[in-house]
């Protein structure tokens, strides 16, 4: 199966840095598990991330930003086949 990541962050510069830090780190940790990483800034104040079309990470959901390693940790245990990772 191939494997697409997409972040969804507002065009803030916090937002921004966020989600480069985290496309870095996953493609350091995931890169041969990984066949696309998308970085999509938008208007809205969001961060969300989806792995292959499914949200596994909602600022709007949670009402918060996520913490340094909560998402990598979902994506370890979702490319692992471990179904039990959704927030």
């Amino acid at each position: 199966m191939q494997n697409i990541i997409t972040i969804e962050y507002s065009a803030a510069d916090e937002d921004r840095a966020r989600a480069i830090a985290l496309a870095r780190s996953i493609l350091q940790e995931h890169e041969g598990q990984i066949e696309e990483l998308k970085l999509l800034p938008l208007s809205s104040d969001l961060f969300e991330v989806f792995l292959n079309d499914r949200l596994i990470f909602s600022k709007k959901n949670l009402g918060r930003c996520p913490n340094k390693y909560e998402i990598e940790l979902m994506l370890r245990q979702a490319l692992g086949n471990n179904e039990d990772f959704i927030l």
